[in-house]
């Protein structure tokens, strides 16, 4: 891979990883709006399970299908995924097709950390990777911080439904970036 354009594809998997955090934090505070919205109280705490348990699921099982059909195939079919979970769960009428949604996003995001960081591992060397991993863990510590306080903006100024549909423009980058620009190393 042209040297260049390393940063680009370092960029836009940290958005993807950025993504895929931040979705564990954001809904907190969009939650009572939701709930007033959509009902269903009593299934409220399935918004964050159903994602977070997807997620923690899928994490084995897309490092073996990178493996076995590549990163690039396997990193977009992820943020695909969530990306139409994510719209979905910004157009959910019931607390029922939220939580469902959410499933979609969390199988989606499952992808995104075992691979982003295995696309790390081909584009860097040994000894540049462990400023990298810095990178990319810092990536969690900003998105807990960032998260409530993104969520507590949309739902305030613009409507609880774009705590999902902002993931759609960096979703899109990221796959855009990773399948043109990325060349795995032989």
């Amino acid at each position: 891979m042209n040297e260049t354009k390393r940063p680009l594809v370092l960029v836009a998997v940290m958005l993807a990883m950025f993504m895929a955090a931040v979705e564990a934090t954001i809904v907190a505070t969009a939650m009572p709006r939701i709930v007033s919205d959509l009902g269903g109280f009593a299934l409220f705490s399935w918004v964050f399970s159903a994602y977070l348990l997807m997620q923690v699921v899928t994490i084995p099982l897309y490092g073996k299908l990178a493996d076995l059909y590549g990163r690039k195939l396997i990193f977009s079919i992820g943020i695909i995924l969530f990306l139409i979970g994510s719209i979905l769960c910004g157009f959910a009428w019931t607390m029922e097709i939220l939580i469902l949604s959410r499933f979609i996003q969390g199988i989606g995001a499952g992808a995104v950390q075992p691979i982003a960081t295995t696309i790390v591992g081909d584009m860097y060397t040994k000894e540049e990777r462990a400023k990298i991993q810095g990178y990319l863990s810092s990536i969690w510590g900003i998105s807990a911080i960032l998260g409530p306080v993104l969520g507590a903006f949309f739902v305030e100024y613009v409507h609880w439904s774009w705590v999902f549909w902002v993931n759609i423009p960096f979703g899109i980058f990221s796959v855009l970036i990773v399948c043109f620009i990325f060349k795995r190393k032989s």
